[in-house]
């Protein structure tokens, strides 16, 4: 990929996997056949992601039958694949504190406080419970400031969620010298049980291990319609049709318009990311093997070495179209000042993905209907509130009831002014960050 490739936001995450950094590594997808003709489940799942397989993997047992449905052509093929790949726990959407989150959802918030400062070793484990093979490395990561006044206030937040089993230790400068080589940061925090892996692998480790848990899963077979008729959901594929006493549905920022309740209920979010080839002294860049990112930076600068030694720097998308070199204007400047030894790494690959974001910072557990519910909203957080709310839905469609589960169930209600707030995120907030190198 050359310096003038562009993505659009309007087809942002469709883009062949080919052109995303992930696929160089990953293992082949599982054979996951469009459904043809007609099939019966107890548990229908809409959505091959993140959010549906952690789904069907939470639910699977008690001989459930339970199928899932992608409109892709394999499991992982939006955002699920194509994100940044890091594991960051202790952290709410749009900045929000334990407190808040106590303040919105005085009920639920210690389980769900509980449920994100422990979310990183919940993934650990539950990557390990089922076999998922996905590049993940759990030494930890990186909240890097530049400032001692930016240390200490990210010191007293974290202490927030010490209360509710979150860890975390203070690195001053020289200690943090030994994870990264630079001296443009105070000192950091160092968060355990943290990390990055592939999300490529991820997904598609998540469908090889639904389908060891008896769960079938049909790409190629996009819902057309959703209908409750006489007690059961009909689902109507191009091919075939999917009859089912639960519905469930995990379409994140791809759902379209086929649950119209859903599609205002959160602001969507673009983002953009480029890799480089693997680097002959990568190792020599971050010596303790951490995925880091910068607190004081508007643009939210992550960079990251994977487990092949390529660096990966996400970023907002801005605009309505993004070039490679857009993104590296934004790039480049953060990493000379935070690497000012590691020159003009060629970047190969440059591609995009799309989330939702809500106003609470928290994910949202929605009924849509009778016996019929979603899981939305994982604030670009996906390996831990998106973990976390996808394992609640799981728990949900096979039985548990509403105050078993850590997120509250409610209804959807339109994001206010979703269309104003959708397209000033992408074409003026997004631009204002990225331009800001403090």
């Amino acid at each position: 990929m050359n310096a003038t490739s562009v993505l659009n936001a309007r087809t942002l995450g469709t883009e062949p996997l080919a052109d995303v950094h992930w696929a160089q590594s990953t293992q082949p997808a599982p054979a996951c056949p469009k459904l043809d003709g007609d099939a019966e489940a107890d548990i229908a799942i809409i959505g091959a992601g993140y959010t549906g397989l952690v789904a069907a993997l939470s639910a699977a047992g008690d001989g459930r039958r339970i199928v899932v449905l992608e409109a892709a052509p394999e499991p992982g093929f939006a955002a699920s694949g194509r994100n940044a790949g890091a594991v960051a726990p202790m952290m709410w959407g749009m900045k929000k504190t334990p407190a808040q989150i106590t303040a919105s959802f005085p009920q639920h918030a210690p389980r769900m406080n509980r449920a994100i400062a422990t979310s990183g070793a919940f993934l650990r484990d539950f990557i390990a419970t089922h076999g998922v093979e996905c590049e993940a490395h759990f030494d930890g990561y990186l909240l890097a400031a530049r400032t001692p006044d930016s240390l200490a206030k990210a010191k007293a937040a974290h202490e927030g969620w010490v209360q509710y089993g979150g860890r975390f230790e203070v690195l001053s400068q020289q200690e943090l010298s030994r994870h990264v080589r630079t001296d443009a940061y105070a000192g950091a925090l160092r968060v355990p049980d943290a990390g990055y892996l592939n999300p490529l692998s991820f997904s598609r480790g998540l469908a090889a291990a639904a389908q060891r848990a008896s769960v079938t899963i049909h790409c190629g077979s996009p819902v057309l319609s959703a209908k409750y008729e006489d007690g059961v959901w009909r689902l109507q594929t191009p091919s075939g049709v999917l009859r089912a006493a639960t519905l469930l549905a995990g379409m994140g920022a791809y759902g379209g318009a086929l649950v119209p309740r859903l599609q205002k209920e959160s602001y969507e979010v673009c983002s953009a990311i480029v890799a480089t080839d693997p680097l002959p002294h990568a190792r020599e860049l971050t010596p303790g093997g951490m995925a880091m990112a910068d607190l004081d930076d508007a643009a939210v600068f992550a960079p990251m070495i994977d487990a092949r030694g390529c660096l990966v720097v996400s970023m907002l998308f801005q605009g309505d179209q993004m070039s490679l070199a857009d993104a590296e204007r934004i790039v480049r400047p953060r990493l000379a000042r935070a690497f000012p030894d590691l020159g003009a790494v060629p970047f190969t690959k440059f591609w995009g993905g799309k989330f939702l974001m809500t106003t609470d910072g928290a994910a949202h557990l929605l009924q849509i209907g009778p016996n019929a519910f979603a899981a939305q909203g994982c604030n670009g957080m996906g390996h831990s509130i998106g973990v976390a709310v996808a394992h609640d839905l799981g728990r949900l469609g096979a039985g548990a009831a509403a105050e078993e589960l850590v997120f509250p169930v409610t209804l959807p209600k339109p994001a206010p002014m979703h269309g104003l707030m959708t397209g000033a995120l992408r074409r003026v907030m997004a631009p204002m960050m990225n331009r800001k190198l403090a």
